[in-house]
């Protein structure tokens, strides 16, 4: 009986200890309970900034890995406070790269003790930026909790009479690639809040946006890396000016003063497989599209100054592999029209196409990188087939994603009934054999788009060592199209060290339907002794010139072109259609032979905006592969008669 007691006081005294660490609100006797608090009238806003750029050397997590003072411009902690009667909540947007559950309820802590708000009603959210240090380390912690107090203390005291209002669109695709699958849905949904003072004068902007923030981050390299905002802060700076600029206007044509100043905030959208398309737009032309966007957009939505503002919040326990773990869910909902949701981790926009489509209001605003940290949040179809980056950097186990968004689903839709998840009888797989004449192994690897497997490292791919006979399986695919690779690796190959382990690849890009509940069979490969070799350094173009609709080339040869290999030239539109070249060069408009001079002439080319490319195909399979074959750059643009 006393070891039971004292079991229980040591229960007793972990679950508090718990409670603490994390906060008051992550009791054991609040989890699963959904806490609302509503209030209807005259809207009250709070605009808040602080600088949280280190003063003192750090490390980041990208470049050289050596201490660093160097910043190209501010990181900021933003606080942004929607009070409606009793009702105070504030969002606080940080340009960091994420925040533990520890450290965020360590830093609300910090807030509450400082301003009186309570930690309920604060969302702290990471911007993803990798242009600053990590935040677990306890001065970089400390210091951006004080810094964040500040932030929302000056938005406490700058409280005005404001008005809200909540717009949408839909962006242009080619901003942004989903970086892990070819067929998979890409995010440019863009979310803007507009918050105007009584009088109608625009005082901020909250945009969201799904979009990784690594525009303007190297990694590795042999310079250290530098202090900054991303490209939310670019974008940032970009409405400033224009908010500035337009002051100068309505100051002259009203003639009255304006407020010229603009409180700018950033909330990451379902960004957890999307990036930037660094490869088919400028890493500046996509600043500049998503600043005009997001400035046209805030000129067309229309504030009210009295709103209904509903907050709800939750704790939720996660049967996680090795022990429960509770987080944190919060939702702020303006109207009945417009939610604000937030997500502990990167979710990945199939996972954000649900909260939008199961929520059952017009708007469904993700704040991801919320309150927590829980990795990668995807779907237990692609959890189950640990064959992307984002799968493999899901923590804990493969129903985390589709639990975190059901719980954060129900706290908008009370109503929500979760359908069946992905059943795992529906994976197949593929079988084949390699017939391999080399003096080492080989594996057969697969993705879910044509990439080189360099391009992930160690991260997401399946592969699998080809046996002694020549015959391989790979196991657990979903349905859909998957990338076969083939490398040479080592006699004594474990897949421990996948780089070191890799003699080179062999080929890639090649595509395989995987169907439902079934195996694909007969997918083979020959890999002669000599397979993948060639003379030929490398291609350049040397000249083009162009006659009414011919055009004729010359390509630099640097070695030897053997008997059997044949350089090609291919007429590309001029606009990159995606980012995965290797199925972009291997579909040119038109495709004509290179001499043995290393000429080349296209005839009777429609009018029209094109480039020209090309490429010696070493592996002797129709498809030009970038690490693999000899493949020259792509000309600047040329233009064919009237386009």
């Amino acid at each position: 009986m006393i070891r039971y007691l004292l079991c229980m006081v040591a229960l007793s005294a972990l679950l508090w200890g718990y409670g603490r660490a994390k906060g008051e609100v992550y009791r054991a006797e609040l989890v699963g309970k959904v806490r609302e608090l509503s209030f209807r009238g005259p809207l009250k806003v709070g605009l808040g900034t602080a600088d949280i750029t280190p003063d003192w050397p750090v490390v980041l997590p990208y470049g050289r890995q050596e201490e660093t003072e160097n910043a190209y411009d501010r990181a900021l902690a933003e606080a942004l406070v929607l009070q409606v009667g009793e009702l105070r909540v504030a969002l606080v947007e940080t340009d960091v790269i994420g925040i533990r559950l520890e450290d965020a309820a360590y830093i609300k802590r910090r807030i509450e003790r400082e301003t009186g708000l309570r930690e309920d009603f604060i969302v702290l959210a990471a911007t993803h930026g990798h242009s600053y240090p990590r935040t677990y380390r306890k001065k970089v912690r400390d210091f951006l909790a004080e810094r964040c107090a500040e932030a929302v203390k000056r938005a406490l005291e700058g409280t005005f009479e404001g008005r809200v209002g909540v717009g949408f669109r839909t962006l242009r695709k080619d901003l942004v690639v989903n970086r892990s699958n070819l067929y998979g849905p890409i995010n440019t949904d863009l979310y803007v809040l507009r918050i105007d003072d009584r009088e109608g004068n625009l005082r901020g902007i909250l945009f969201d946006f799904g979009a990784h923030p690594t525009a303007f981050t190297v990694w590795g390299g042999p310079e250290p890396g530098w202090i900054g905002p991303e490209w939310p802060g670019y974008v940032r700076r970009s409405l400033e000016a224009k908010a500035k600029l337009e002051a100068l206007y309505t100051r002259y044509a009203k003639k009255r003063e304006v407020p010229d100043s603009l409180f700018v905030m950033f909330a990451l959208g379902a960004a957890g497989d999307q990036q930037p398309n660094y490869e088919g737009i400028d890493r500046r032309d996509f600043v500049d599209v998503l600043s005009e966007e997001v400035w046209d957009l805030t000129s067309r939505i229309k504030t009210v100054p009295e709103v209904n503002l509903t907050f709800r919040w939750k704790v939720v326990e996660l049967p996680l592999r090795k022990r429960p773990r509770r987080t944190l869910l919060q939702t702020l909902i303006l109207d009945g029209t417009a939610a604000f949701s937030t997500v502990p981790g990167e979710l990945v926009y199939e996972l954000g196409r649900k909260l939008q489509r199961e929520s059952g209001l017009r708007y469904v605003v993700p704040v991801t990188m919320a309150n927590d940290y829980l990795g990668y949040l995807v779907s237990r179809r692609e959890a189950l087939e640990q064959v992307t980056y984002e799968s493999e950097g899901s923590l804990h186990n493969p129903d985390l994603g589709e639990r975190v968004l059901d719980e954060a689903i129900r706290l908008v839709n009370p109503g929500y009934v979760p359908g069946p998840w992905f059943d795992r009888a529906m994976m197949g797989g593929i079988e084949g054999r390699v017939d391999y004449r080399g003096p080492n192994r080989v594996v057969v690897g697969v993705f879910n788009a044509p990439i080189h497997q360099s391009y992930s490292g160690r991260w997401g791919h399946k592969m699998t060592l080809v046996d002694t006979s020549g015959h391989y399986v790979l196991k657990d695919l979903a349905p859909g199209t998957k990338f076969l690779f083939v490398k040479e690796v080592v006699s004594d190959f474990t897949g421990e060290n996948r780089d070191r382990e890799t003699i080179r690849t062999l080929l890639y890009a090649q595509p395989v339907q995987v169907e439902a509940g079934r195996v694909t069979r007969d997918v083979d490969f020959y890999i002669p002794a000599d397979f993948g070799r060639t003379e030929v350094r490398a291609l350049r173009l040397d000249s083009l010139d162009v006659e009414g609709h011919t055009v004729v080339g010359r390509v630099d040869v640097k070695g030897t072109v053997r008997d059997g290999e044949t350089v090609t030239a291919g007429l590309y539109p001029a606009e990159l259609p995606y980012w995965w070249r290797v199925l972009y060069v291997a579909h040119p408009l038109m495709r004509v032979d290179v001499d043995q001079e290393g000429e080349f002439t296209f005839e009777g080319v429609p009018p029209g905006r094109y480039r020209i490319g090309c490429f010696l195909d070493v592996n002797a399979n129709g498809r030009p592969e970038y690490g693999i074959d000899i493949i020259s750059g792509f000309s600047d643009v040329l233009t064919i008669g009237r386009p």
